[in-house]
This record gives structure tokens, C-alpha cells and sequence, in this order.
């Protein structure tokens, strides 16, 4: 028989878990733990910063990214820009199975990152990337 206290502490544990984990697929292989967890939601109207780091999802080719998540309950056209000064902008998206559906590099102009998109109702992951390996700092989101 387990002790309340062990029950208890198992929960809390779980949900801890959960919160970290919070990807049934998990990351590509050859992705850092940390690609399995989001940074934060955003949807259309929304404008969020981030800031790239050494603790930053470490993509299969050496490159950082914060990992957002973005729920549609309706088909939309949406547009994403990512805008930085410190970074060489670089934008991914992937539906929830983990498949790449979009990227773009430049399409902001200069070195920041746009793209348009027409989405199906679902869940898909925007990934603040950059172009090269080693770039960190800040950037911002805008999702119209």
C-alpha cells in the first residue's frame, strides 16, 4: 500500500513531467530535449519576444530555436515575421506530427524571417530558428 504522502508526491511528479514534456511525439531525432517543450502559446494578433540561448532547442543541423505553439480551431491564412537584430533569422513550422510544413529565411527582408501560410484547423509549432550555427540573442514574433 502506498502512503498518501509517496501518492502525492508521484502526482507532483507526473505533472512536472507533463509540463516539460508537453510533445506526445517528441523531438526528431538528433534534436535536444529541450525541441520537445514550448516556450509559449501565440495566435493571430499576437506580437511575443524570445531570446536564443545556449539552453535553446538544438536542432539536428547545430541551430537554436524556441519552440511556440500555435492552435487553430478554424482553417485561417496567417502570416509570421520574425524580426531580430541579433540573430540571422530563420523560421520554421511543423504540424503536431512533428512534419515540416513551411520555412522561410529572408522573406522579411534583409535578414528577417516571413512566412504566409494557409493552415488547416490543428495544432502546429513555430520554430524562432536562426540561419547559422552559434547565433543567440533576441528576437520577436508577430503573427497576423
Amino acid at each position: 500500500m502506498r502512503s498518501p504522502i509517496r501518492t502525492l508526491l508521484l502526482l507532483a511528479l507526473a505533472g512536472l513531467t507533463a509540463a516539460c514534456d508537453d510533445d506526445p511525439v517528441g523531438p526528431t531525432p538528433g534534436e535536444s530535449l529541450a525541441c520537445n517543450t514550448t516556450v509559449g502559446n501565440v495566435a493571430p494578433g499576437d506580437t511575443v519576444t524570445g531570446v536564443l540561448t545556449t539552453e535553446s532547442c538544438r536542432l539536428v543541423d547545430g541551430t537554436r530555436a524556441d519552440r511556440w505553439r500555435l492552435v487553430l480551431a478554424a482553417p485561417a491564412v496567417i502570416t509570421i515575421d520574425m524580426i531580430s537584430d541579433d540573430v540571422d533569422a530563420y523560421l520554421l513550422i511543423r504540424d503536431s506530427a512533428g512534419n515540416q510544413v513551411a520555412a522561410n529565411d529572408d522573406g522579411a527582408g534583409g535578414t528577417d524571417a516571413r512566412i504566409t501560410y494557409g493552415f488547416a484547423a490543428g495544432t502546429y509549432y513555430v520554430l524562432a530558428n536562426t540561419y547559422y550555427e552559434n547565433e543567440y540573442g533576441g528576437y520577436t514574433l508577430i503573427v497576423e
